[in-house]
Order: C-alpha cells, then sequence, then structure tokens
C-alpha cells in the first residue's frame, strides 16, 4: 500500500470514519487498514511534536489584541489560554472504566490544552483519566518538568479559568463573580462592580480557546465517536487531529471556511457535550485537589489583576463621559 493511501485512511479515519467504512472506502480487509493506521500514526509522531508548540514569540504582541480597546490592558502580557476539554475514549476493561467515568456520564480522556490567538494549539497533554478535575492535570503537568510545558517568559501570562489557581504565568478571575458569557448576556443584566467587570473581558479574551476547541471539534468527529483500539492509540489519534488542525490553520489558506466565521465571534462559546448530573457524581472528584485555595493566590499575580482591572475602569469611565 502507498504512503498516500495509508495517510488518507487515517483522515478518514479522523472525519468519523470507523474501520468498517474504511473498509468499505479503500476495499481492504479490516486487519489490512487497522494495521496501516499504526503504522501511520508512529510515523506521524516527530510531525505531531513539530506541530504541537509555538510558532511566535513571546515578545511579539499579536495583532488580534490590536481589534479591540477592550483588551488593550492585557495587550503585551497575555500569550494564549489554557483549559481541559473531554473527549470520548473506548475501555474494553472494566477497571479502565472506572477511571476514565467522570462528570460527562460516560468514559472519557481528559486533555490539557493551550492555545494562542491564532486559534491553534501550542500545547497538548492527552489520556488523562476523565475522573481528574482540571486543577489537578493543570499542577502535574505545568510545574513537572518532564512534560515540556512552554512556560511563559516573565511578566507573561496564560488566561486560565477559577479552577486553576492564580500564580506568575497564569491569571485566573475573581472568584465569587459572574464570568462565563452567557452569565452576562442573560436578562442583559447589569455589571454590578469592578470585579465582574474584569471578569467579564477576561472571559471575552480567553474565548479563543473555546473556539480553537471549537473548530477541532468540529473538523474531526472522531472526538465523539472514537474507534476501539487502545488507548494509548486513542490517544494518539487526538494528537494527530490537533497537529492536523494546527497544519490547516498556519499552512492553508487563511481564506479556509472554519476559521473566519469563529474568528469574528470574540464571544463564541463551544456547546459541547454537557455533564451528567452532579448528584450522581458526588464521589468522582480528587478532593485534596479539588478547587483553588488560597494558597494558590500568589501576591504578584493579584497585583497583576488588579492592575488590569483598574486600566479597564478608566476606560469605561473615559467611554462614559463621551457618551455623555
Amino acid at each position: 500500500m502507498q504512503c498516500d493511501e495509508a495517510l488518507a485512511m487515517l483522515i478518514h479515519l479522523l472525519r468519523g470514519y470507523d474501520n468498517h467504512g474504511l473498509q468499505e472506502r479503500f476495499q481492504h480487509l479490516g486487519e489490512t487498514v487497522s494495521r496501516h493506521v499504526h503504522k501511520m500514526l508512529r510515523c506521524l509522531r516527530r510531525f505531531n511534536y513539530d506541530k504541537l508548540k509555538p510558532t511566535r514569540s513571546q515578545d511579539d504582541p499579536h495583532p488580534y489584541l490590536d481589534r479591540r480597546p477592550f483588551y488593550a490592558p492585557f495587550k503585551g502580557k497575555c500569550i494564549g489560554a489554557l483549559d481541559g476539554t473531554h473527549v470520548i475514549v473506548r475501555c474494553r476493561k472494566n477497571k479502565d472504566q472506572k477511571l476514565f467515568y467522570g462528570r460527562k456520564g460516560y468514559p472519557t480522556q481528559n486533555i490539557l490544552v493551550a492555545c494562542d490567538f491564532d486559534l491553534t494549539f501550542v500545547y497538548a497533554s492527552a489520556g488523562w483519566e476523565g475522573s481528574h478535575h482540571d486543577n489537578t492535570i493543570f499542577k502535574r503537568v505545568v510545574y513537572n518538568p518532564r512534560f515540556d510545558f512552554p512556560q511563559p517568559e516573565e511578566g507573561k501570562f496564560y488566561l486560565v479559568d477559577a479552577g486553576c489557581p492564580n500564580k506568575p504565568g497564569f491569571l485566573a478571575p475573581y472568584k465569587g463573580y459572574r464570568y462565563h458569557q452567557p452569565e452576562f448576556r442573560r436578562g442583559r443584566r447589569r455589571i454590578h462592580d469592578d470585579n465582574e467587570f474584569f471578569n467579564r473581558a477576561h472571559s471575552s479574551l480567553r474565548s479563543c480557546i473555546e473556539r480553537t476547541i471549537g473548530v477541532f471539534k468540529s473538523r474531526f468527529p472522531v472526538v465523539y465517536c472514537m474507534p476501539w483500539y487502545s488507548i494509548r492509540t486513542q490517544v494518539q489519534i487526538i494528537l494527530s487531529a490537533m497537529a492536523f488542525h494546527n497544519f490547516i490553520r498556519r499552512d492553508r489558506d487563511p481564506k479556509e471556511d472554519m476559521f473566519p466565521v469563529v474568528e469574528r465571534q470574540a464571544d463564541y462559546i463551544f456547546h459541547d457535550l454537557p455533564d451528567a448530573n452532579p448528584a450522581n457524581l458526588e464521589d468522582l472528584e480528587d478532593t485534596p485537589d479539588f478547587g483553588v485555595g488560597n494558597e494558590d493566590n500568589d501576591p504578584v499575580m493579584n497585583d497583576v489583576r488588579n492592575n488590569i482591572k483598574a486600566e479597564l475602569c478608566k476606560m469605561r469611565q473615559r467611554r462614559g463621559r463621551q457618551v455623555e
């Protein structure tokens, strides 16, 4: 079999074809299809490594932050966003099902991803059990050199949600205040105070991670219909899909269809599969690492957050005077 045909098989698999569908499409036996898919995944390991990393210098401000004055206080400091996302995993063993069974109500693998404002993944750590909380994975990956996370330079930071610590290199929102965009739009409720105003700006800018994940999952339906390969192979499939996502974004025609649609939506929300009933999942969380305590709020990053909030409030006051 030619290499290009094996690559075409893998791409069709990422587009949602199962083994039977690949047999019909390429007229090969199931064993032949499986063997060449595995072979192609091994060949793409270097490709995945080269594509799933930053390509822009952290000292180079992204033009996306120039398009809206709302983001001016973040310019020159924010280099992207970080979040976790769940993908269906197929488990043949009962013990694996228990490990990967999490808040979604079915077995999933939790993936820690970081993205930039080009809507490309700059890092991905896949294969974590769905029962793990995002904060647990965050601490294990970011603070362990073995995972080779692209650390922010001094004075730079990623945007993270309230489930992650507000520590150097990672800017979290104010806890206990509205944060997600639908909460601000629902009923057209007015912003109560400066902390909520900061959270709205933080959430709006951090929507880049929602848009990146949204395009990725829309393009590669394999995340919803994973084939019955080993868990290790399923992890490789996801990483290859993310690498292809970056290849399409960076090396294809910029007029490519999916990206411009979400680029124009600054407050884009990706409607992923909902969580299961939390009342039935009380014992699934890793309680020692669940949530963020006071020890995870660094005074330096608290000052950074407060300074950005002050700049946002000044801009808000200037706009108010202009309207008057």
